[in-house]
């Protein structure tokens, strides 16, 4: 107790700037391992089939290891969430199991860090169950907040996509040799997976792949028309020059309206990285360092913040989802 005392005490007296270059840090962290779901594109449908069935018998067995932990009742949501949201990379199901089972990992060892170093703050019960839920709540926000991000700078390319392939298959009547030109033509990370898919002999299952795994509207009716060109014929371009244009007249609101959810969402994160500091600063000010006296103002005031916090993310999250 002596030496929980202590640490307490000294994470009190440090300066409110330690804070922020800790909660800085942390949302860094999170949006660095996040990142790493977007580095494996290559070989989802052409990887060698033997070297292909090692990997995929090995990454299960890691990920049976893993999944004691990550597949125990409330974690397995928050797996199951996280894999959900790293999809739009297209991976096979195995990958995508083993990344949100190391990203899980990661938001549970992130939890209890922040929880030991918030723990400190307030003296009443009603502040230690926020603190809980900050804790919780915070490293796992911020982590699909990412995600979404990378996901949604990828829809961006649909449009991009959809005039690239028109033009591309008005000089190149072939989907397999338009996609491949389209490829060059859009976003690195985009492209890799389009070219992937055009260079395979599976070019309609990595299509409807793409399209299940991305969920937007326009790219789910350009791939619904390539197939059905595919399988009954018809005039591609024509039907293609009208998408395009209806998915201009759309896009140029559409944009605007995702832009500015999306700031205000990155605003609601870093204020919430603020506020932890904020926390610190206001214990310390009202209470002191060494306080054995329980001071319900500063506790009601601290609850305050941290609820105000996570109300803030969750109006912008369902904002942005809507």
């Amino acid at each position: 107790m002596h030496v929980k005392e202590e640490i307490i005490t000294t994470l009190n007296n440090l300066p409110t700037t330690y804070y922020i270059i800790f909660s800085l840090i942390l949302v860094g962290l999170i949006g660095l391992f996040s990142g790493i779901s977007m580095t494996s594109y290559k070989g989802f449908l052409n990887t060698n089939t033997q070297l292909k069935v090692k990997k995929k018998r090995n990454t299960e067995k890691l990920s049976r290891i893993f999944g004691k932990v990550t597949n125990l009742p409330m974690i397995s949501t928050i797996k199951n969430s996280i894999k959900k949201a790293i999809s739009y990379s297209v991976m096979e199901d195995y990958q995508l199991n083993i990344r949100a089972d190391i990203m899980t990992i990661i938001i549970i060892i992130v939890s209890v860090l922040m929880l030991v170093f918030l723990w400190g703050i307030g003296q009443l019960w009603y502040t230690k169950v926020l603190i809980v839920a900050l804790s919780l709540f915070f490293p796992y926000y911020v982590l699909t907040f990412v995600l979404d991000i990378i996901k949604w700078s990828i829809q961006k390319q649909i449009p991009v996509l959809i005039d690239e392939f028109t033009s591309a298959f008005v000089s190149t009547p072939r989907v397999k040799d338009a996609l491949l030109e389209t490829s060059k033509r859009i976003d690195k990370k985009f492209g890799n997976i389009l070219a992937n898919i055009a260079d395979s002999p599976y070019v309609e299952n990595g299509l409807i792949l793409l399209k299940d795994r991305l969920d937007d509207t326009w790219l789910n009716i350009f791939v619904t028309i390539i197939i059905n060109h595919r399988t009954s014929g018809g005039d591609l371009v024509k039907q293609l020059y009208k998408l395009k244009s209806t998915v201009a007249r759309y896009n140029k609101i559409q944009k605007k309206k995702d832009k500015r959810l999306v700031g205000y969402e990155i605003f609601a994160v870093i204020a919430a990285v603020f506020s932890v500091p904020l926390v610190f600063y206001v214990n310390t000010a009202m209470l002191g360092a060494d306080v054995i006296l329980v001071d319900a103002q500063s506790n009601l005031m601290i609850s305050n913040i941290i609820l105000s916090s996570i109300f803030a993310l969750v109006i912008m999250r369902m904002l942005r989802r809507m």
